[in-house]
């Protein structure tokens, strides 16, 4: 009789709050994945550690196959690799700023975007522009130009 009691009574407590439990779990993991980012954002993103001066920042907005060319590494870097050329870049205009204008959408992967390095007195160093490709909310090429 006890068992019988046990098996109609707790028995489908015990499995109710168990499903309970287990879409709790679900919702919570659900709401800290983290959402994926704009292409703008990704750009944006991508600005900003150049502008910061943060090379590990910028290498992460990569894919894992991303790329990034320009006419100094015309077959192009990734990984470390691009972390170096960066801190190299900015040791070589140490003291400047980093700034861009007129993004454009070519499509819902492809953007393009002015940018330049300049002095404190407002003279530009170098200036050029960057084709970027974005997927999945990482780079997989940019191609520079300046």
């Amino acid at each position: 009789m006890y068992v019988r009691k046990w098996f109609t009574v707790y028995f489908p407590v015990i499995v109710i709050f168990i499903f309970v439990l287990q879409g709790c779990s679900s919702s919570s993991t659900a709401s800290t994945k983290p959402a994926s980012l704009s292409a703008e954002e990704v750009i944006q993103q991508y600005i900003n550690g150049w502008a910061d001066n943060d090379p590990a920042s910028v290498a992460a907005l990569f894919s894992d196959y991303g790329l990034y060319k320009d006419p100094t590494y015309p077959q192009g870097i990734r990984g470390e690799e691009l972390e170096e050329y960066i801190t190299y870049v900015w040791k070589r205009y140490q003291g400047q700023t980093f700034k861009t204008d007129n993004l454009k959408k070519i499509d819902d992967a492809h953007y393009t975007f002015d940018w330049w390095i300049e002095n404190d007195n407002g003279s530009r160093s170098i200036t050029g522009y960057d084709t970027v490709e974005i997927i999945d909310s990482k780079i997989v090429l940019l191609q520079g130009a300046f």
